[in-house]
């Protein structure tokens, strides 16, 4: 008598609200192993992979109803025989779900951990910043000033170009010295 009233408790359809709930952990159990996989379609994975997402999907749906005590039979029962009036009424639900979670996320304080924020507007000799830092041996911080060495060996090579510009050379062409010392210059 005990296992009959069970299966009567368990076979009835789960009503609007049961189902927008199902919907939504469905939905987010889906996204979860969509994003595992990379959101690619089954087509687009190898046969070894496909079989793993099929059987992942598979699990999910299983866990959620299993969470929700609805059998795999029941829900799609009542998918099937839900009319338009029901369905509607379980878009609303679900809509409203959504709504609500994404409340409840936006209420919910940031991970920051209450730690100020300090925001430095430009740099120079006042407030240096360190773009690349790297801890030296003794867990310090070297700071290095000025431009990179080889940054430095193209802004004097453009600077001498400049000069033999401004020199009255105009036809680019140097003499071998002057080729010879940009050349020892660069090294």
């Amino acid at each position: 008598m005990e296992t009959l009233i069970l299966a009567l408790a368990l076979s009835t359809e789960p009503s609007p609200q049961e189902a927008a709930a199902i919907q939504h952990d469905l939905a987010k159990a889906q996204a979860a192993i969509d994003t595992r996989y990379g959101h690619k379609r089954p087509l687009e994975l190898p046969n070894e992979t496909r079989q793993a997402l099929i059987r992942e999907q598979a699990e999910a749906e299983r866990r959620v109803l299993e969470a929700h005590a609805v059998s795999t039979k029941d829900w799609v029962r009542s998918q099937a025989r839900r009319d338009r009036a029901a369905q509607a009424e379980v878009k609303r639900e679900l809509a409203a779900l959504v709504e609500k979670e994404k409340s409840a996320e936006a209420q919910k304080p940031e991970g920051g951990e209450g730690k100020p924020v300090t925001v430095q507007r430009g740099f120079g000799e006042h407030a240096p910043v360190a773009l690349e830092e790297a801890p030296v041996h003794d867990g310090t911080v070297a700071v290095e000033r000025g431009l990179p060495p080889e940054v430095q060996e193209e802004t004097d090579l453009l600077a001498d170009h400049d000069r033999l510009e401004a020199s009255g050379d105009s036809t680019g062409k140097s003499s071998a010295a002057q080729r010879k010392a940009r050349a020892e210059k660069g090294r």
